[in-house]
């Protein structure tokens, strides 16, 4: 292979000497890899040279090696992957709550690509994009240190499982940097004199504060929460106790007794259950029906 160089001129003289190393970085990388082609069999023509020259500059040569070199892709095929990939915990499939994790930080990262108007490549995790990708965090999302340890940790993860698949990642993913202090958490309760007054609050005069009312006092009483409380219409009441399958962990069931305020709100509804509502109404509800406690 004859070897051609640039000739320098005195005005660009700077851009001449970056692009000859690199050339002879091309040459190579193409020899190693013809050779390696031709001891395999390999047949030569204009796509298996278009195909070594895009992956030396890092370069999708189609759509199917997209997964291979961006992250947002990878994460994305990673996650459909996993819905019929198995916990090598439990060896069942991966839990439905853990792929909807995924999507969300997937959504995150997306965010970050139109707001910096970039496409990240795998090698670009590094504490450059951690910078970044936490003042996004922090600032346009307004999350906590602890929301934003939690998508800092499943993006080190994408990047670990990228890397088990022998793909090109930075190493500063492993950069003890590369990760969010996390703030002391205020464990927030209820002793037993709050919970009874919160029991014999009176909201006959509007349903839906006396509806979280019940649902709070099951919750207390069982310590189970609201995610758990949202299917609490599977579980099933005996008189002294409630079974609960355990679908996730163990797989069996898991028995909690009954207090006898529990009892006491499945009488007031005729043996029925509270009605049940979402997350984000049962948070909001909840602070409403505490505070009009207090005062």
């Amino acid at each position: 292979m004859k070897q051609q160089r640039i000739t320098t001129g005195a005005a660009n003289q700077v851009e001449v000497a970056s692009i000859n190393p690199k050339l002879q970085e091309l040459k190579d990388f193409l020899l190693v890899s013809y050779n390696e082609h031709f001891a395999n069999g390999g047949v030569f023509n204009k796509d298996w040279l278009d195909r070594i020259v895009a992956k030396f500059n890092n370069r999708p040569f189609d759509e199917s090696e997209n997964k291979e070199i961006y992250f947002v892709p990878f994460v994305s095929n990673y996650i459909e992957e996993s819905k019929n990939r198995l916990n090598p915990n439990t060896g069942r499939l991966i839990d439905h709550k853990t792929i909807q994790k995924y999507q969300t930080t997937l959504k995150r990262l997306e965010e970050f690509q139109n707001k910096e108007g970039v496409i990240l490549k795998l090698w670009d995790i590094d504490l450059e994009f951690h910078t970044a990708f936490l003042k996004f965090l922090r600032i346009d999302g307004n999350y906590s240190n602890t929301t934003c340890n939690k998508y800092i940790s499943q993006v080190k993860g994408f990047c670990r499982e990228a890397k088990s698949m022998g793909l090109k990642v930075s190493p500063e993913v492993e950069h003890r940097d590369f990760t969010v202090r996390r703030e002391k958490p205020i464990d927030v309760y209820l002793n037993e004199r709050e919970i009874e007054s919160i029991f014999n609050a009176d909201f006959k005069g509007n349903d839906r504060l006396n509806n979280v009312r019940q649902l709070m006092i099951i919750g207390l009483w069982t310590g189970l929460r609201i995610s758990d409380l949202k299917k609490i219409h599977e579980f099933n009441f005996t008189e002294d106790k409630i079974e609960i399958l355990d679908s996730v962990k163990t797989g069996g069931y898991i028995h909690i007794p009954i207090h006898s305020q529990i009892k006491a709100v499945l009488s007031e509804n005729n043996g029925e259950l509270p009605r049940v509502i979402s997350d984000v109404k049962f948070n909001l509800y909840m602070k409403e029906v505490c505070w009009k406690r207090r005062t």
